[in-house]
C-alpha cells in the first residue's frame, strides 16, 4: 500500500506522460532521466490533459 506522507521524496515529471504506458514504461522514463526507480522514491506522472495522475513506487527492499 502506498503511504503518502512527509517521509517520502516526490519527483514530478516535467513533461506530460502518455497514460497508456505501464509501470515499466514509466520506470524507463525515470531511467532515461538518470534516476534509479528501485530506491523507494515516489514518481509523479501527469497526463497531457492534467486529469489523470499515476504515482508508481517500488518499495525499498533489502531482498535481492
Amino acid at each position: 500500500m502506498l503511504s503518502l506522507n512527509e517521509d517520502n521524496q516526490y519527483l514530478l515529471s516535467s513533461t506530460p506522460t502518455d497514460m497508456r504506458v505501464g509501470v515499466n514504461g514509466m520506470y524507463g522514463k525515470v531511467r532515461q532521466a538518470g534516476l534509479d526507480p528501485t530506491y523507494g522514491k515516489v514518481f509523479v506522472f501527469v497526463g497531457k490533459g492534467r486529469r489523470l495522475m499515476k504515482l508508481p513506487r517500488r518499495p525499498f527492499s533489502n531482498l535481492t
